[in-house]
């Protein structure tokens, strides 16, 4: 399993249950960490007319979903929300990528609301991670 399937699994194993855009944030913010501690991002970042984007989120979290790893589902006002769902999944992450998820999740444990999520990371944009508006 390649890297950016670990790392989503490993998101997702830490916070069991989550909203698609939670997740879309947090990789953000992963990736964000890791382009300046390691020098390489995860994902392709786009910030288009509904926000920050990478399709690509999405892709692997299907993905996982067709795999067994996660459960799909709709919440109650219409988002999609996985649900880890293989406790037993065998998978490791290099030390250095675990300590900066760690360091991400950790860092926005207490931010509840999706809102105050985005809002958290739209502070955060980083035009050498993220294409904005025609700058790359």
């Amino acid at each position: 399993m390649d890297l950016v399937r670990r790392v989503v699994l490993y998101v997702a194993e830490r916070l069991g249950e989550f909203d698609v855009k939670r997740l879309m944030y947090l990789m953000y913010l992963i990736d964000r960490e890791l382009f300046y501690l390691c020098g390489f991002t995860l994902f392709y970042w786009k910030f288009v007319y509904s926000g920050l984007r990478s399709f690509d989120v999405y892709e692997v979290a299907d993905e996982l979903v067709d795999l067994g790893y996660l459960d799909k589902s709709l919440s109650n006002e219409g988002g999609m929300i996985y649900r880890f769902m293989r406790e037993r999944v065998k998978f490791e992450l290099p030390k250095h990528v675990r300590d900066v998820v760690d360091k991400v999740i950790e860092k926005t444990k207490g931010i509840d609301g999706v809102a105050m999520l985005e809002e958290h990371v739209l502070k955060r944009l980083d035009p050498n991670v993220v294409e904005i508006a025609g700058l790359k």
